[in-house]
């Protein structure tokens, strides 16, 4: 019997928000029967004291077939998660900003707001819909609720678009 190959994810996200990605990288592979591998720099797992970190981001970029950005107010404002969504823009594969913690998609501005994003936990069904066809599955177990940790930690003063 052939093995088959996990789809691969790549999840772009600030050191803040670490646990807010663990509880949707946990979520998605529990609701996709882990058949999705999983790439967050924050899993204490992938990157090990003394790794080249840059390397291996660069490698994890490469090798996914889909992005997913956490866009919160700890990362609107940061560089790091418009830089990752790039790489996965310029290699041509899905990007899917995913809002939570106070930020929707109303309040994407370019080059974010340009993608289909989607509005957490309100629109999982959505997330698990698309992780699911990138990786080439057809059938999935009812998915469980998405329950999301507070994000307190933001550094910055987020407003709403007028």
């Amino acid at each position: 019997m052939a093995s088959r190959t996990l789809g691969k994810v790549f999840f772009s996200h600030v050191h803040e928000d670490a646990d807010c990605a663990e509880k949707i990288t946990t979520w998605l592979q529990y609701n996709l029967n882990h058949g999705i591998e999983c790439f967050s720099a924050s899993d204490a797992g992938i990157l090990r004291p003394g790794t080249m970190w840059a390397e291996e981001i660069k490698k994890a970029l490469q090798d996914a077939d889909l992005l997913i950005v956490l866009v919160s107010p700890n990362s609107l404002q940061r560089e790091w998660i418009y830089f990752e969504a790039g790489c996965g823009f310029v290699r041509d594969i899905p990007v899917i900003p995913v809002c939570c913690g106070g930020i929707t998609k109303a309040d994407l501005t370019p080059p974010l707001s340009l993608l289909q994003a989607l509005n957490l936990p309100e629109e999982s069904i959505k997330l698990i819909r698309a992780v699911a066809n990138v990786s080439g599955m057809t059938a999935v177990r009812r998915p469980t609720k998405l329950l999301l940790p507070a994000l307190t930690n933001s550094k910055f003063i987020w407003k709403p678009h007028p």
